[in-house]
């Protein structure tokens, strides 16, 4: 009886195997442009960041430039 069951869950695994092999073509070939659809969102979200982190640093920048001026006017 308990040869059975392993013959039983060998053909199972082997089943799911060749089910597996078959069927992940289709989706590799499906996933691929999913992926590189994000893979691109990514990069323009990457590109957008980059550009807002920029224009905050030159705020802050200017406002530190701007401060420091008052500074020095005001002691000379």
């Amino acid at each position: 009886m308990a040869k059975l069951g392993f013959f039983k869950s060998f053909g199972f695994g082997v089943g799911s195997a060749l089910v597996a092999m078959a069927v992940y073509p289709l989706i590799a070939s499906s996933a691929k442009p999913l992926m590189k659809s994000v893979i691109k969102g990514s990069l323009g979200l990457k590109d957008q960041m980059k550009q807002a982190y920029a224009e905050s640093k030159e705020q802050f920048e200017d406002m530190v430039a701007e401060v420091k001026e008052e500074i020095n006017e005001e002691k000379g």
